[in-house]
């Protein structure tokens, strides 16, 4: 099964939302970033694919947000 990984990592004015390691939008609060990818702003996702909502915690570890468990850490795209 697909999936699709946003992470969400803290910044000093707010949330940095990332889809697959790309900068897709920046929100206030934690709260206001996960309700945005969650109600489909960043596109719908209507084919099965798994939606992977992961933060990153003080201790550098990425984790899960409904379980929060450590997560391995996806590839890095690479940008040319």
């Amino acid at each position: 099964m697909a999936q699709r990984v946003y992470d969400f990592m803290p910044q000093s004015d707010g949330w940095d939302v990332l889809l697959d390691g790309r900068l897709m939008a920046s929100y206030p609060s934690l709260h206001l970033a996960v309700t945005a990818v969650k109600s489909g702003t960043h596109g719908k996702i209507t084919d099965g694919t798994r939606l992977v909502l992961r933060r990153l915690g003080a201790d550098g570890a990425l984790r899960d947000l409904a379980t929060n468990q450590k997560t391995p850490a996806a590839p890095q795209a690479y940008v040319y």
